[in-house]
């Protein structure tokens, strides 16, 4: 078993800077670019921890012209530059759960 601290709660540790995921989560739906979205925390075996998102583009804001260039600099107007993950992957839908909550496990498995 591993102690994984307050990743469990949505909370974690970056650079000395403690943020909520669902805080980012929240933060990327409010752009109006992007209609869905998951952060998740990643510790790579060998390499710097990470956040990395998982979105959802809005159809009807953007289109497929959706880019990390657009995301980014949207987040950059609204949060800390702590909080922008370093990874976005783009998906046409978040993996959900037998209950409709998001699969974060199957999300894991992308990045890696």
């Amino acid at each position: 078993m591993q102690f994984e601290g307050r990743v469990t709660l949505g909370q974690v540790k970056i650079r000395g800077q403690r943020l909520e995921l669902a805080e980012v989560e929240a933060t990327l739906v409010r752009t109006g670019l992007v209609s869905d979205a998951a952060v998740l925390y990643v510790k790579p075996i060998s390499g710097e921890s990470h956040l990395s998102a998982y979105i959802v583009g809005d159809q009807a804001a953007v289109g497929d012209d959706l880019t990390e260039a657009m995301v980014k600099a949207a987040l950059k107007k609204s949060i800390p530059a702590h909080m922008i993950p370093q990874r976005f992957t783009f998906v046409a839908s978040l993996p959900l759960t037998n209950s409709g909550k998001c699969d974060r496990r199957l999300l894991q498995d992308l990045d890696s």
